[in-house]
């Protein structure tokens, strides 16, 4: 389990971010995460699984779990706050509502793949499906943040 978040954790501090563009760089974050669960399937699993439990591992990581704490979060944190001054984001954008947003965006899709894909008659994931739902998330959070 450490393994996966360690991942995760390494893959956001190597992502470079333009700040001057707060939009470019929210869509930059959104296609980032996007991708990550594409290419990193056991992430997603892992998430399953831990919720599943309760969450009965990350409790008992204990003093620890602050190592695994996501950087983009505080990342995240700045491109909003560097988009409400520029006047470019609402002055009330919720950071943890955005990034709760931006995960399950691509969490939802990614675990229920399956079922949706036989719902919808439609194939997930193939490489249009998953590039057209990428452009998706990314339209929905910049509009979900415009002033």
């Amino acid at each position: 389990m450490k393994n996966v978040y360690h991942k995760l954790i390494q893959a956001e501090h190597a992502l470079t971010l333009d700040t001057d563009s707060p939009e470019q760089a929210l869509s930059d974050i959104v296609r980032f995460m996007w991708d990550y669960y594409q290419k990193n399937p056991e992430f997603i699993i892992l998430l399953n699984t831990e919720n599943l439990l309760k969450g009965k591992h990350l409790k008992n990581i204990g003093s620890s779990l602050g190592e695994f704490l996501s950087p983009a979060l505080s990342v995240l944190q700045g491109v909003v706050r560097k988009g409400i001054e520029t006047k470019a984001f609402r002055a009330d954008v919720d950071t943890v509502d955005l990034y709760m947003s931006i995960m399950g965006l691509g969490y939802f899709y990614l675990s229920n793949q399956y079922t949706l894909s036989a719902f919808l008659s439609r194939d997930l994931m193939s490489a249009a499906q998953r590039k057209q739902w990428g452009n998706s998330i990314v339209q929905t959070v910049l509009a979900s943040v415009k002033a």
